[in-house]
């Protein structure tokens, strides 16, 4: 009876160890990404953000996630000397371990503020098409990918009665696999 009793605490003790909540958010911000022989883009950009979050303390947890980054440019010139066009589309896809304290680190947590930090590994892709037209016309279109080892840093705002935060979060990511390039940004979102 006592090895039952030791192992069902143990249980209980391990459950609340080895907890661990699913969240996501969503939010908008922007990216820039610079190759290493060409101008740096700016891009508007949307954020999907799925992660499980593993308790390490009362208000604190470490997390595993995917902050998916997809952003994009355009804009159009008209003039006497010709017309042009440029487009550019951007992916920003890493894999994340954040370690989190206060809002928005575990279910059920009150905080008013939180902080999280976090590096990984992450994918990044880059379509750029340039069109112009006066007499003769032609366009240049490039495209770039590369992975390498990412970072980002954030706070968290509680929001709400219920477990949702608002979360400001910059991020930085270098490529060394494939071309060289880096990429950076701000976003903003809200995680439920």
């Amino acid at each position: 009876m006592k090895k039952v009793i030791f192992f069902v605490l143990l249980a209980f003790m391990g459950n609340h160890a080895f907890s661990q909540g699913f969240k996501h958010g969503i939010g908008t911000g922007f990216l820039i990404s610079k190759p290493a022989a060409a101008d740096a883009d700016g891009l508007v950009t949307l954020l999907y953000n799925p992660r499980y979050h593993f308790a390490v303390g009362p208000t604190s947890s470490v997390s595993l996630g995917v902050p998916m980054t997809f952003g994009f440019a355009g804009g159009f010139n008209w003039s006497d000397n010709g017309n042009s066009s440029s487009v550019a589309l951007g992916v920003n896809i890493p894999l994340m371990f954040d370690y989190n304290i206060g809002a928005g680190a575990l279910n059920g947590l009150h905080k008013k503020s939180g902080f999280f930090i976090g590096a990984g590994f992450g994918w990044h892709y880059m379509y750029h098409n340039y069109d112009y037209s006066y007499y003769d016309n032609y366009g240049l279109s490039t495209s770039e990918s590369g992975a390498g080892p990412a970072a980002n840093i954030g706070v968290r705002f509680h929001v709400g009665r219920r477990n949702h935060n608002i979360e400001l979060r910059a991020f930085y990511m270098h490529t060394t696999i494939n071309e060289q390039f880096d990429a950076g940004g701000l976003n903003c979102s809200f995680n439920f």
